[in-house]
């Protein structure tokens, strides 16, 4: 009896190994045809590949190709006029387009604008004068693109255009006459520069239509921090 119990044992352990193995060698043969299952998030067509480079296992959530047209909004985290110890009144904002011709080259037009406020200057007896600065910049921006790593983009570029910066100045008395002062300074009054500088950034792609990153540069600030949209 004893020896019946362990044949019957056996076979039931024999029967589940089978089992087992059969199962695991299907899920394999699935898993080698099918190919593995893209990622959540990427918004795949079903029945429709996405162009996958060699080097990457999962589906890109966008790709970087001609034609493409993005918006950008940007926010100064580092003011041009740092330097100067002026008092932000306007955080620098800049908004923009770039339009790619390839993976690699895309050509931009960006805007930007930023109000700051000198210390307070002693210019007479008992009297403090101030000077405030709205500066605009507005340029053309060539750049080349490095798109190699999957949802990333990295680029640089030049940047050429126009800086305008409207100077205002006021005392804390209204006889004050500052226009003298301000001739011998060499400030107030409009101003209108050509500029050329180049710049350095990066953006990541967070879905298949918005990208948030990080770029420093001389425009109206060093260093900003924005997003950017797709447009088509």
């Amino acid at each position: 009896m004893k020896m019946n119990q362990n044949l019957i044992l056996t076979a039931i352990v024999l029967a589940a190994l089978h089992l087992s193995a059969t199962s695991y060698a299907n899920t394999a043969t699935t898993v080698a045809n099918d190919g593995p299952a893209p990622r959540l998030g990427t918004f795949d067509n079903p029945g429709k590949k996405k162009k996958c480079r060699r080097c990457v296992r999962w589906h890109p959530v966008r790709m970087f190709k001609s034609g493409q047209v993005d918006a950008l909004l940007g926010v100064g985290v580092v003011p041009t006029f740092l330097m100067d110890k002026a008092k932000v009144v306007l955080p620098p904002v800049s908004l923009g387009a770039d339009y790619r011709f390839n993976e690699k080259f895309s050509l931009g037009v960006l805007v930007g604008h930023s109000i700051s406020k000198s210390e307070p200057t002693i210019v007479g007896d008992g009297i403090a004068a101030t000077w405030t600065n709205s500066f605009y910049h507005i340029a053309l921006r060539p750049a080349v693109h490095v798109t190699s790593i999957e949802d990333w983009d990295f680029y640089g570029g030049f940047s050429i255009g126009m800086q305008m910066s409207n100077v205002k100045g006021s005392a804390n008395s209204p006889d004050m006459d500052l226009s003298a002062l301000e001739s011998h300074m060499g400030i107030g009054g409009q101003r209108t520069n050509g500029t050329f500088s180049g710049f350095l950034g990066l953006r990541y792609v967070v879905s298949p239509k918005w990208t948030i990153g990080a770029e420093a540069g001389f425009s109206v600030s060093i260093l900003t921090i924005g997003v950017t949209r797709l447009l088509n």
